[in-house]
């Protein structure tokens, strides 16, 4: 009887020893899991640094000075256009002065159709044309760019194709050469 608690006493150890080691196997796991999982963390913490007071200022008052370089930059871009156009006036008018000046102007003439049809439209826009015509200082002084100087209705095509369409002629730019 003494055999068999013995091997009934070393079959519990046995077992024991298996459930230990299988516990120690499965701490392990969970060990290495966790530094694993701690890395992994700790690397994405990292690239989400969480910023101080004295940084988020300094980023604040960056976005401010670029908000204003950018300001600045528009308000000379525009100072810049208002003198290229004062020292455009000014040569303009030393032509004038010199008496040897010519008054040039660019003059759109366009079509327009009154239908509902696409193609005619396109047609009117892809046939505006423009051109630079010399005038006397008189009709260069009446007219301002963009004012139309006819705006006519086209009797004719009516009459004979039945089209109720006009003309457009307008200033697109003046300038004095």
């Amino acid at each position: 009887m003494e055999t068999v608690k013995t091997a009934l006493s070393n079959t519990l150890k046995l077992k024991q020893r298996k459930e230990n080691s299988m516990l120690k196997i499965l701490l392990i796991i969970i060990i290495i899991l966790n530094i694993i999982l701690s890395i992994y963390l700790g690397i994405k913490v990292s690239q989400y640094k969480i910023l101080s007071e004295d940084d988020k200022s300094y980023i604040e008052t960056i976005k401010q000075l670029k908000e204003k370089q950018n300001s600045v930059e528009n308000q000379i871009s525009k100072k810049n256009k208002e003198l290229n156009n004062i020292n455009k006036k000014i040569q303009e008018y030393e032509k004038v002065l010199e008496g040897n000046a010519k008054y040039i102007m660019k003059i759109n003439i366009s079509q327009s159709h009154f239908t509902l049809d696409i193609s005619e439209h396109l047609k009117d826009s892809m046939n505006e044309i423009e051109i630079y015509v010399e005038t006397s200082k008189e009709f260069y002084d009446k007219y301002n760019v963009g004012d139309i100087i006819a705006d006519d209705f086209r009797v004719g095509s009516l009459i004979f194709k039945g089209s109720f369409g006009n003309w457009e002629v307008k200033v697109a730019d003046k300038q004095i050469v």
